[in-house]
């Protein structure tokens, strides 16, 4: 018995407003940095105002942290926005593995540790950075194959009927236009 394609964010998000997902993302993104702006200046420099003269790579990695939460968040919604071929399941990864597990499961603890326990050689600090640059990489390389697999020409491409509607060039100009 053949089973069933998986469900796809389009099927199964096909009400959804466009705008409300690129405003909800928008908010997310802004809040994030707020939120680390927020626990840095109020809860670690008024304890040690010499933190981050002391450590100058503690910013860099709360910053990478920030990046790769912010990215997760975006990934998430290109998906949902411009590729509505990705499964749910895709999309579920990306909050539960990539936001949930790899941001605050992993990441989160290595930076609270890092930040909060005086860190005598700064060669800890400087590979934990690595390992959130290195995240943040694998994110964008994941985010470019969810493009390269669900998305591109065929996911953008209007059929026929209605190109020839809207008066758009037919599939043998397109190849010709794209291929260059």
């Amino acid at each position: 018995m053949p089973t069933a394609p998986p469900l796809t964010i389009g099927e199964a998000r096909p009400n959804v407003p466009r705008a409300r997902i690129f405003i909800g993302t928008a908010l997310l993104v802004s809040g994030i940095f707020g939120f680390g702006f927020l626990v840095m200046r109020v809860c670690l420099l008024p304890s040690n105002p010499l933190l981050l003269a002391c450590s100058p790579w503690v910013l860099p990695m709360w910053t990478l942290y920030g990046v790769y939460m912010s990215l997760a968040l975006v990934v998430r919604s290109y998906a949902n926005l411009y590729l509505p071929r990705t499964p749910v399941a895709v999309d579920e990864a990306i909050i539960y593995v990539g936001f949930l597990g790899i941001g605050i499961g992993v990441l989160m603890p290595m930076e609270v540790v890092v930040v909060v326990v005086p860190v005598e050689d700064q060669r800890i600090v400087m590979a934990c950075t690595g390992v959130a640059a290195a995240f943040v990489g694998g994110m964008l390389a994941f985010w470019v194959c969810l493009h390269r697999r669900y998305g591109g020409p065929a996911a953008d491409k209007p059929t026929d009927a209605k190109a020839a509607k809207a008066g758009i060039l037919s599939k043998n100009c397109y190849k010709n236009i794209c291929s260059h």
